[in-house]
């Protein structure tokens, strides 16, 4: 994969897990902000209800993991790319999940899947094709000794987030194992407690999001 083009969302092995990570110079990310600042970034969606599921996947595996927004584990952040804002869960060193658009125009979310991944169980149509390309030829998220311990799976999306039962479950099976080896996130300064409270908070999202169709 081009440095310069796309190593956010799909993997490089060649430079193992330093450059999975790294930001992309094209990349915008953003300071802190505040939740208003939040809801009129992700508006550039074009989508309230893409907006919305979102949030509510995000919040789903919070509640799972019972993860409070001061556990230094993992990370919430808001950058730009092709335009578009992204929202990055990261825990520990790893994305975990990334809704986001692509230069197609099309929305797409990315997710951390364990080795036994099961693509049978995909429609085959809505998986990227450079994601499908580097899963195939074994290549991920790597040890700092070049053992592939995980993959990066790219998926098109509707405006409503849905994914089947059996991804869903190794999607988690994935954030705890990476959960359970984390400390603390070196992307920790970025956090945006604003992305947390607007994802467990139905209520103040969906205040600002009603002012803001006005």
């Amino acid at each position: 994969t081009d440095h310069n083009e796309s190593h956010v969302f799909y993997l490089d092995n060649a430079n193992g897990i330093r450059k999975v990570i790294v930001y992309d110079d094209k990349e915008d990310i953003k300071s802190i902000l505040s939740e208003e600042e939040v809801i009129d970034y992700l508006l550039n969606w074009e989508s309230i209800d893409f907006v919305n599921s979102s949030l509510d996947f995000i919040r789903d595996i919070l509640n799972n993991f019972e993860l409070e927004s001061s556990d230094e584990r993992f990370v919430l952040t808001l950058t730009i790319r092709n335009g578009k804002p992204s929202i990055n869960f990261t825990v520990g060193q790893r994305y975990v999940f990334v809704p986001h658009y692509e230069k197609d125009g099309e929305r797409y979310i990315g997710i951390i899947q364990p080795l036994d991944l099961d693509l049978d169980n995909i429609d085959s149509n809505i998986i990227h094709p450079n994601s499908i390309n580097q899963i195939l030829k074994g290549e991920g998220f790597s040890s700092k000794k070049g053992v592939v311990e995980a993959y990066w799976l790219v998926l098109k999306t509707s405006d409503t987030i849905n994914i089947n039962s059996v991804t869903k479950e190794k999607l988690y099976k994935s954030i705890e194992i990476e959960l359970n080896r984390a400390k603390k996130s070196s992307f920790r300064k970025h956090h945006q407690f604003s992305i947390f409270n607007l994802a467990v908070d139905n209520l103040t999202r969906n205040e600002l999001l009603r002012k803001r169709k006005k």
